[in-house]
């Protein structure tokens, strides 16, 4: 049996999943923006903090570079071990005309 797939529901994504890709690439940018800071002003390397978190410099690339790879469980152990944390919080807002 064949499923049908819409495709233009697969070309266009929700306002939930350009949310989701928004808030994804905002914690990249600031994982990213703490490693060159600290490489500037540590001279930290992606070898060292791979060595620390036990994984291959080459994955720590990966998260670095694009930011789609790298999950929250990434950005957090990435940032803690540069001596940081990642705090989130919660906002409201009207959800399909529905005030809160």
């Amino acid at each position: 049996m064949q499923r049908s797939v819409r495709p233009e529901a697969a070309q266009v994504p929700s306002a939930a999943d350009a949310a989701v890709t928004a808030l994804q690439t905002e914690i990249w940018r600031l994982v990213r923006a703490r490693f060159e800071a600290q490489r500037e002003s540590r001279g930290l390397t992606q070898a060292a903090l791979a060595a620390q978190l036990g994984v291959p410099r080459t994955q720590v690339c990966v998260w670095l570079r694009e930011p789609g790879r790298m999950t929250v469980k990434a950005a957090a152990r990435l940032l803690i071990a540069m001596g940081a944390e990642l705090r989130c919080q919660v906002e409201e807002r009207p959800v399909d005309g529905i005030k809160p």
